[in-house]
């Protein structure tokens, strides 16, 4: 195994009743998700304080690092963007805005930040201001001595994947100045939903907004989604010949597991072409050990 490959591990701020799903023998980062400006104040929201608190401690205890993802969504699904982008308006907003996130973080003991926009689709007008206030962040925690990485998604238009959104955030000017990217993955299939994420999908993504091997963590889904459809007979029927099973139902959105040999094909591929892999999200994953997907990477990576 290359000795600084990333295995990193989003625990979404809203299940930190589950913080003994941190499979910490595996992971070298764990992405606490999500902290969002208060729309009035700016002041940086941190949910589940106490327990991000004792995350930090095990993680920590353990030689990991935690780093704190600004943006995102909620629990609810509703997206964090508004205020992200309501509080880069001015230079005045966005300087007070850096000031709390890297105040915050650093006085908290995480190890870095994460910005995740939620998605901005095709929607360039923020463009100036999004790269103005990367450029800024990145040096205030560089002065900090920590760590700064993006989590970006891929969205497919047509036959092909065109990345939109992620020519602002992973414009070159900008890839420096992070210490990775993360491409988020949701595991889909063709006829479910728009984006394709399947390993030809992951290689075309990085190589059209160009992001180098040693940037680019790619995401490795734990399950398939099919939430964004009415459930159809044939998938499901699919879903069972590739060895699919329903694991979880969650505001009503039926999740299968992914097979276990297209999921180490997943590994092995990011270990080869990567700096990484992250999974989204950590959670999710089996309690059995011969179920576990982290028990999968850990073996196959031979960690």
């Amino acid at each position: 195994m290359v000795r600084d490959f990333k295995v990193i591990g989003y625990m979404p701020a809203w299940k930190t009743n589950k913080i003994t799903k941190l499979r910490l023998d595996v992971l070298t980062h764990v992405i606490y998700s999500f902290a969002y400006p208060d729309d009035a104040t700016l002041e940086l929201v941190i949910p589940n304080l106490e327990k991000a608190n004792d995350i930090i401690g095990m993680a920590h205890m353990n030689e990991k690092k935690v780093i704190l993802s600004v943006g995102g969504w909620d629990d609810f699904g509703s997206s964090h963007k508004d205020f992200m982008l309501n509080a880069i308006e001015s230079e005045e907003t966005m300087d007070k805005l850096i000031n709390n996130i890297v105040s915050a973080a650093y006085d908290l003991s995480f190890d870095g930040i994460d910005i995740n926009w939620g998605n901005l689709g095709g929607d360039l007008s923020k463009q100036e201001g999004i790269k103005l206030f990367t450029n800024k962040l990145a040096k205030s925690l560089k002065e900090k001595n920590m760590t700064f990485s993006i989590s970006v998604f891929g969205n497919s238009e047509g036959d092909n994947d065109i990345l939109s959104y992620e020519l602002v955030t992973c414009d070159k000017e900008l890839l420096d100045l992070y210490d990775f990217v993360n491409i988020i993955n949701c595991e889909t299939r063709e006829g479910v939903r728009q984006t394709n994420t399947n390993i030809k999908g992951d290689i075309d993504f990085s190589h059209s907004v160009q992001i180098p091997n040693d940037k680019a963590v790619m995401g490795l889904p734990f399950f398939v989604n099919v939430s964004l459809m009415a459930y159809q007979d044939d998938i499901k029927e699919n879903r069972n010949a590739n060895d699919l099973s329903l694991d979880i139902v969650t505001c009503g959105r039926e999740i299968y597991c992914v097979a276990d040999d297209e999921f180490i094909n997943k590994v092995i591929w990011a270990h080869k072409n990567a700096v990484g892999l992250n999974v989204w999200d950590v959670t999710q994953d089996f309690t059995e050990a011969d179920k576990s997907l982290i028990t999968k990477i850990k073996s196959t990576l031979g960690i």
